[in-house]
């Protein structure tokens, strides 16, 4: 057989083989996995963090209220408190106008004037706190401005005009500061008429214990009514005498906190005070 006649055959065959390969592939190509389609997640909208500590002072309001019901507990008369009077939770605000001399309330008409109170006059300043803030930190702050005024705290009024220089505390917050040091700034505020006050100084520490989360509000509602006000300063800060900055320094400790909520014969505890 001549030569070109055994190209011929070779290359039929080759046909032949590449026919059958390319049949078989195409036959058994339903049969191959599809590779998984990759679809990326878009990058989460960042959080803003006015935004996201108004909704959660909403949903915390309830424990706020817990907070300051433990550190006020309950008058149904009113009482002169500085140069105002005040019930309840004390309440000093009903509405737009002052507590008068002589009126009482109810344990539930004054939780909701505190709700009503927190909402109108505290919730607004949030606006000034530029970081998002734990819960602790959060109920911290509300009962802080609850007690004395979200102008003090932020340097601002409420129809938004710069009064004055924000707090010490606002700054070390939106700087973002460790919990430890904002603690110290809430004792800046501790005078109630020029004078220092025992009272006001173990409140800021009560705040400082709620911002790092050293004591909740689920541990207050336990706890009796204006325990706090049982315990000494120098158990409290550890000294009587602020540091060289004007600060105390709160002593937060598994022993100081123990001692605040075995404190006996103080009346009821917070959650009893709350059932109506």
């Amino acid at each position: 057989m001549k030569k070109k006649h055994w190209i011929a055959i070779a290359i039929a065959i080759i046909a032949v083989v590449c026919g059958i390969v390319i049949f078989t592939l195409v036959k058994n190509s339903d049969k191959v996995e599809p590779l998984p389609l990759v679809v990326e997640e878009p990058e989460p909208a960042p959080v803003d963090p006015v935004e996201y500590n108004t909704q959660r002072f909403d949903e915390l309001i309830s424990d706020i209220v817990v907070t300051i019901a433990y550190t006020s507990g309950f008058s149904q008369e009113s009482y002169p408190t500085g140069e105002r009077f005040a019930y309840g939770f004390n309440n000093t605000v009903v509405g737009k106008r002052l507590v008068r001399e002589g009126e009482t309330t109810t344990e539930n008409d004054a939780y909701e004037t505190t709700v009503e109170h927190l909402q109108k006059y505290v919730r607004p300043f949030l606006r000034y706190v530029t970081r998002e803030m734990y819960d602790g930190e959060l109920i911290a702050v509300a009962h802080f401005m609850y007690n004395v005024g979200g102008e003090a705290f932020t340097g601002y009024s409420a129809d938004g005009k710069q009064i004055k220089k924000p707090s010490r505390l606002l700054v070390a917050i939106n700087n973002n500061e460790s919990s430890q040091n904002c603690a110290r700034y809430f004792t800046g505020f501790r005078s109630a008429g020029g004078m220092e006050n025992d009272g006001l100084l173990k409140l800021r520490w009560l705040q400082a214990a709620l911002f790092t989360d050293a004591i909740t509000s689920e541990d207050l509602l336990t706890a009796n009514v204006i325990g706090i006000f049982g315990m000494s300063v120098p158990c409290l800060f550890g000294n009587s005498q602020p540091d060289k900055d004007g600060y105390y320094t709160p002593k937060i400790t598994a022993e100081n906190i123990s001692a605040l909520f075995k404190q006996k014969g103080l009346g009821l505890t917070t959650e009893e005070l709350l059932i109506f």
